[in-house]
């Protein structure tokens, strides 16, 4: 996937491609560690199907939180 193609948007802790086709909002998420290091987009992987996210290729770990309160916390662990 080309990111000049496809608008590329970045909502803590993850990238998304934004208005891919008429149907989809938005896809993703992928990797940031990825994207930031080389603009390459690594979908990643959610084995738990919760809040935590792994990228495939780098092995970072990403998690999406929200409280009780509605409070958003994000946390990037690097992998390797």
């Amino acid at each position: 996937m080309s990111t000049t193609e496809h608008k590329i948007q970045f909502e803590e802790p993850f990238y998304w491609v934004m208005g891919n086709s008429e149907n989809v909002e938005k896809e993703g998420p992928y990797c940031q560690k990825c994207y930031d290091s080389n603009q390459k987009l690594v979908p990643l992987d959610n084995p738990y199907n919760g809040s935590r996210f792994v990228c495939p290729e780098c092995k970072s770990q990403f998690f999406d939180i929200v409280d009780e309160d509605e409070k958003a916390y994000y946390c990037f662990c690097s992998g390797e």
